[in-house]
């Protein structure tokens, strides 16, 4: 007789601006904690290194960063 232990694991929607986060920035560095940085740093980054985001996506992951989704 097999017996198979685990544990379900609860499956978290990410919001579209976490999903963008995750894909983009991840693409060049470690994923940061959004609480690492404030809104005003947060949204520097974004500007420097975002460029190739719409500006629909970048507001989309300022609002993660930030908690306002």
């Amino acid at each position: 007789m097999i017996f198979v232990y685990g544990c379900a694991k609860m499956a978290k929607q990410m919001s579209s601006g976490e999903v963008l986060y995750r894909s983009k920035c991840s693409s060049c560095h470690n994923v940061i904690a959004p609480s690492s940085y404030g809104r005003e740093d947060w949204g520097r980054y974004i500007d420097k290194y975002g460029q190739k985001m719409t500006d629909e996506e970048k507001r989309a992951v300022l609002g993660y960063l930030v908690g306002v989704e």
